[in-house]
């Protein structure tokens, strides 16, 4: 399920919609990291998936913040600038495997 915090990607589908995967919105996360009441809306998302046992993304992870959050709250997956600009998948390929 795609940006899961904004949108139709509300609790009430995460019930109804056969997934296997949430992906936290970019938004959801530079909004809300920036509060206490924020990072534990976040870490109990994730606590809740992983109690789905769904697997958790997050996009949009900008900053070495972002990452020592999302490690400390048991993200299977961060993707974002941090790591890399998007890139052609011949570049991609070329990045990681050789």
């Amino acid at each position: 399920m795609d940006d899961f915090g904004s949108g139709y990607s509300s609790l009430n589908m995460i019930r109804q919609v056969p997934v296997d995967t949430i992906k936290i919105d970019k938004d959801f996360l530079d909004k809300k990291l920036t509060t206490e009441k924020g990072k534990i809306v976040i870490s109990h998302t994730i606590a809740m998936a992983k109690d789905l046992r769904l697997s958790v993304v997050a996009e949009g992870v900008e900053t070495k913040e972002h990452v020592d959050f999302l490690k400390s709250a048991s993200c299977d997956v961060a993707q974002g600038y941090y790591f890399a600009k998007p890139m052609p998948i011949d570049e991609f390929e070329r990045v990681c495997f050789e």
